[in-house]
């Protein structure tokens, strides 16, 4: 089985809940496609936590995100021995050998031939922030599965 995740490189909660599937299926790993939000990014997320949190629990959130992300920054063994958990999409897979790649817009004519050419048998989406369009889902004999936490 080649499968191919879909996430974005979100550096609290992501890493965490990836590490358990990378440890039990990395061998079947074959790229982690980092697929950030086309348009708005954190000039768009950062007024829909404000609004979702208030004012405290935001400042204490994006605290604990800047921390994070600072640490996701650092190389994986620093990473992972700092607070023994992974803070960045790229340390986590680095750990396992799995190559990760930003790709602005998933569903491009030309990133969707290279998916074909690759020839996935799934593409598993985690908390994706793109939709995957007609090209992507029309993938032979590959199986197209969502997760995506939300309230």
């Amino acid at each position: 089985m080649s499968i191919v995740i879909f996430t974005v490189d979100e550096p609290m909660y992501l890493p965490r809940y990836l590490r358990p599937v990378l440890e039990a299926h990395s061998g079947s790993i074959e790229t982690i496609i980092d697929a950030p939000t086309k348009d708005g990014g954190l000039v768009q997320i950062i007024p829909e936590r404000y609004r979702m949190f208030g004012p405290v629990t935001f400042c204490r959130y994006g605290v604990r995100f800047a921390t994070a992300k600072v640490l996701g920054w650092t190389p994986s063994r620093f990473d992972y021995a700092l607070s023994e958990r992974y803070h960045s999409l790229l340390n986590l897979a680095s750990d396992y050998d799995i190559p990760v790649r930003t790709v602005r817009d998933i569903n491009d004519p030309a990133f969707v031939r290279e998916m074909k050419d690759l020839d996935p048998s799934m593409l598993l989406s985690i908390s994706c922030r793109q939709k995957f369009g007609e090209g992507l889902l029309s993938i032979d004999h590959c199986d197209c599965i969502n997760l995506h936490g939300s309230l």
